[in-house]
């Protein structure tokens, strides 16, 4: 697919330049201008987003294409979303749409087909993954806790009554409760050396793959420009 994206690309810098990039001029005719405003791809460069794809769409049928021969799309409800991140903005006719859309729209739908079926290959591989893991118990041990996790209070208490213990009181009875406080404390050390279970963790599901945009910047620009002036010599010539 790539070196297919590169002749195109190649392609359409020559188209670009032989033709001196000149913009396109505005039609006398308001219809006519509208209508190329209508069909006319927009594109723009953003710092990296996602898109959530779901619902109807003109879905691939790999299976039809081989008997048929060729490409097939069905208007069909997509049985799950995705996400698709992008770092280039597409937009026709005010609505923003996704790179295999985009690739639709201007006729590479072959190059459109190798990205779906490499995704849908992505998705079956998921799939497998997921049905496994919910099949299973997922949950193992993790680090041992210690009786002293949960006496934490009592070693902090015999160290503020072994502090405090000489502060203004009779001699007598900070000695007591110096070995109060002592005894506390060894007592929390102790529970240092006395597991009481473990941590119960679990295994991460895994995780769905991310449709990413396919095509590069300059690529999307290229084949942008091209199909814009193809749609502008075609609606000149009605």
């Amino acid at each position: 697919m790539k070196h297919t994206l590169l002749i195109i690309t190649a392609l359409m810098l020559i188209v670009g330049f032989s033709s001196g990039q000149d913009l396109y001029p505005y039609f006398q005719d308001p219809v006519k201008q509208f209508e190329f405003e209508s069909k006319k791809i927009y594109v723009k460069e953003v710092n990296e987003n996602r898109m959530v794809v779901s619902g109807g769409g003109d879905t691939y049928q790999f299976f039809d294409s081989l008997i048929e021969g060729e490409s097939v799309y069905r208007q069909e409800p997509i049985n799950t979303s995705y996400n698709y991140i992008y770092k280039f903005e597409i937009m026709i006719n005010g609505e923003l749409i996704n790179e295999v859309e985009f690739l639709q729209i201007v006729g590479l739908k072959n190059i459109a087909d190798e990205i779906l079926i490499k995704y849908q290959n992505e998705l079956t591989v998921y799939e497998n993954k997921l049905k496994k893991y919910n099949s299973r118990n997922n949950e193992y041990q993790g680090k041992t806790i210690y009786l002293s996790e949960r006496l934490e209070y009592l070693g902090i208490c015999g160290l503020i009554i072994m502090a405090t213990a000489f502060e203004g009181v009779d001699s007598d009875v900070g000695l007591v409760a110096a070995a109060v406080g002592a005894g506390m404390t060894g007592v929390y050390f102790l529970t240092t050396l006395i597991p009481i279970g473990h941590e119960v963790l679990t295994h991460p599901p895994p995780r769905k793959p991310v449709l990413t945009q396919q095509l590069d910047n300059q690529q999307i620009v290229s084949i942008s420009e091209s199909y814009n002036r193809r749609i502008f010599e075609e609606i000149k010539d009605e």
